[in-house]
């Protein structure tokens, strides 16, 4: 297995091969062996947007929690991989709303993870769930930050490694 140490269903499940996870989980595989970096199998398929395969390690008992070596969560890794089905999949099956996530490093909002992605249906995803929250949980999630929403984008998209970044996110802010 070489230097990074991954068990037979954390590879399926970070490829998306749901049938053979269905088979290892059913042969009752542990579904929350880490690899040498801390990700679960759960991790690894919100971390490349498997949604059929992280809803199935869910249901099974997966934890939604787990965090990386570095704290990171699946749902903070889907925001900034631009994952939007993983993050509807977390909004409508784990916390019934956008919960408050955290970045370690950046310290970063939903919002700002969203644009560093700079997957423009992430977005809007996330807007649309601030705007459905309550006006004054709005307010303080996003218009009252420290920077404005403009702002909070231009320094998402400059801290992104995606060169399309902010041809993408910019026209949703018009």
């Amino acid at each position: 297995l070489g230097v990074l140490f991954r068990t037979p269903l954390y590879i399926a499940s970070f490829k998306g091969h749901l049938p053979i996870v269905k088979l290892l989980t059913k042969s009752r595989a542990t579904l929350d062996t880490r690899n040498s970096s801390d990700y679960t199998p759960f991790f690894g398929a919100c971390y490349n947007g498997h949604v059929h395969v992280a809803e199935h390690l869910l249901q099974l008992g997966a934890s939604p929690e787990v965090k990386d070596r570095d704290g990171v969560t699946p749902l903070v890794c889907a925001l900034m991989q631009g994952h939007v089905g993983i993050v509807k999949m977390f909004v409508e099956r784990v916390y019934a709303h956008l919960p408050s996530v955290h970045h370690p490093q950046h310290g970063a909002k939903a919002f700002f993870l969203a644009c560093l992605s700079g997957d423009s249906d992430t977005v809007r995803y996330i807007l649309k769930e601030l705007q459905a929250q309550a006006p004054e949980k709005q307010t303080a999630e996003f218009l009252q930050q420290p920077q404005p929403a403009a702002a909070t984008l231009y320094d998402a998209v400059e801290a992104s490694t995606n060169p399309d970044a902010l041809k993408n996110v910019l026209p949703i802010l018009r």
